[in-house]
């Protein structure tokens, strides 16, 4: 009975000797290599993106070098026109500080009681011609005729020449009276 009490044998998968019905495109094959049209295909793909990465990455670099290339310029182009603007300010601020100057020289040689009246002025010409009139006739246009010094007794005004020289006034107009101003006479 010895027949009777047998162990099990382990069991063993056998291998098929031929493959069940597969996918040849899914399927490796046994020899671990790719089929040629696949290969040929992938590698095809591969090296027209390369060459299309390649195209994007020169584009990129172009552009980048002509936007560098046109900061430079506009670089430069501001560098020269802000050189022209520091010149022309240094310009405007010294013709500036002159004309100051020249006002102030020229309020200091008003009488000093005209002077605030006169402060307002910004006309360099104009208050040189203010000045002018104030030294020549002591306020007195001095350009109609005969109002000249000589016309006073060399006084500045007919007032003054009468008051600080009567004698010399009567002198000068008792020869013709029709020139001689009237000054305080009360007519009969």
């Amino acid at each position: 009975m010895a027949d009777t009490t047998q162990t099990p044998a382990p069991v063993v998968n056998p291998e098929p000797t031929a493959p069940a019905v597969a996918n040849p495109a899914t399927t490796p094959d046994n020899t671990g290599t790719i089929p040629y049209d696949r290969f040929k295909e992938v590698n095809d793909a591969k090296k027209a993106l390369e060459l299309k990465l390649a195209g994007i990455e020169a584009q990129q670099k172009a552009d980048a070098d002509k936007k560098l290339a046109q900061e430079g310029d506009y670089k430069t182009l501001l560098d020269q026109k802000q050189a022209e603007l520091d010149k022309l300010q240094a310009i405007a601020d010294a013709a500036t500080k002159d004309h100051a100057a020249r006002l102030d020289k020229l309020r200091g040689q008003l009488p000093e009681d005209k002077r605030e009246k006169y402060a307002s002025i910004m006309d360099a010409n104009l208050l040189e011609s203010l000045v002018d009139d104030f030294k020549l006739g002591g306020g007195v246009p001095t350009d109609r005729p005969g109002n000249s010094q000589e016309a006073f007794g060399g006084y500045k005004t007919f007032l003054e020449f009468a008051n600080k020289d009567p004698k010399g006034y009567a002198a000068q107009f008792a020869k013709d009276s029709s020139q001689a101003v009237q000054i305080g006479v009360i007519p009969d």
